[in-house]
């Protein structure tokens, strides 16, 4: 970004963005590895064609290959559903993320890499980039 350039605002509800954010700090404290550093970033960038801004979080765990990336999605998914798993939840975390996300006209991104960590972000449509009907809609409604 160039020098004295604003990073893109997004209107989203700060309620539910906080508890997104949350829930991802919270998953990669229990995946990292004790002393290990988790890092929030933000940033512009590119939504399917429209500006938008990245809330990201990466961590130092383990990494997920991407055939576990896939199923991280769904309700009561766990990474690890083997009766031996080392860390609980019931699996809705990144569920809920997703829906919040995509209730704001977003997506979620996760990323890993075996051995190298994760990067789990919320992407939304900065504001002004789409008209808000076509941002906050009934299409993916929030719980209560």
């Amino acid at each position: 970004m160039r020098a004295g350039a604003v990073d893109p605002a997004a209107e989203a509800d700060e309620k539910w963005l906080a508890r997104c954010i949350d829930e991802l700090i919270d998953n990669a404290l229990k995946f990292s590895p004790s002393g290990a550093q988790v890092r929030v970033t933000s940033g512009p960038v590119d939504l399917d064609g429209v500006a938008g801004v990245e809330i990201a979080v990466e961590d130092d765990g383990p990494g997920m290959p991407p055939e576990q990336v896939a199923g991280l999605r769904s309700e009561w998914a766990q990474g690890d559903s083997s009766d031996t798993r080392r860390h609980g939840g019931p699996g809705l975390g990144l569920a809920l993320v997703q829906r919040v996300a995509e209730h704001h006209g977003g997506r979620l991104v996760i990323g890993g890499v075996g051995g190298r960590g994760s990067r789990v972000a919320i992407v939304l449509p900065a504001l002004g980039s789409v008209p808000a009907e076509a941002r906050i809609g009934e299409a993916v409604p929030l719980p209560p």
